[in-house]
C-alpha cells in the first residue's frame, strides 16, 4: 500500500508536522510506503520521498505521479476554500481514497466554522471525501453541520 500525507513538513515543527512524521513512521514500520507532500509556502529540496511542489498544479502533478492508494490532508488552523479546492480536485481527478485529518479545535467558534453548511463549497467538498478524521468533538459537530455524512466521520483525539 502506498499512503501519501499532504500537509505541513517540518521545519519549522509544530503539532501537525509531528503528527504526521508520527504517521509516516507508523507506515513504514507497517512495511507500506509513505510519500510526504508539503502544502505550505515552507520550501526544500524533494528528497526521500518527500516533496516541495510550488504551485496547485504542481500538487496533483505530483499526486499523479506518486499514484498513492490514499490520500490523507492534515491541516490546522483554518479550514480555507484552498483545502476545499483540493479536495475537490482530488475527487474529480484521481482514483484514490481520500482522507482528512482536521487539527484545528478552535475552527467551530470561528465565523467559518459557525456558518457550517452542507451545500457551501466546504461541505460539498468535504462529502467527496472518504474519511473526516477530527480530533475533538465540537469538530465533528461542526462536520456535521457541513453534511458529513455519519459513517464517514471519526473522532480520534
Amino acid at each position: 500500500m502506498h499512503v501519501c500525507l499532504m500537509g505541513p513538513v517540518p521545519p519549522p515543527w509544530g503539532g501537525v508536522q509531528a503528527h504526521m512524521m508520527d504517521v509516516r513512521r507508523a507506515v513504514l514500520s507497517a512495511g507500506h510506503r509513505c510519500s510526504l507532500i508539503n502544502i505550505t509556502r515552507h520550501r526544500d529540496r524533494d528528497a526521500d520521498d518527500i516533496y516541495f511542489p510550488d504551485s496547485a498544479s504542481a500538487v496533483l502533478g505530483t499526486i499523479r505521479a506518486l499514484r498513492p492508494d490514499v490520500v490523507h490532508i492534515h491541516a490546522g488552523g483554518d479550514f480555507s476554500l484552498r483545502y476545499a479546492a483540493l479536495f475537490v480536485a482530488l475527487a474529480l481527478g484521481l482514483r484514490q481514497s481520500t482522507a482528512f485529518t482536521f487539527h484545528s479545535g478552535g475552527f467551530p467558534d470561528s465565523p467559518t466554522g459557525r456558518r457550517a453548511r452542507p451545500l457551501s463549497l466546504r461541505g460539498l467538498a468535504l462529502g467527496r471525501l472518504d474519511a473526516v478524521i477530527g480530533v475533538n468533538a465540537s469538530l465533528i459537530a461542526a462536520f456535521r453541520r457541513y453534511g458529513v455524512k455519519e459513517s464517514r466521520l471519526h473522532l480520534i483525539p
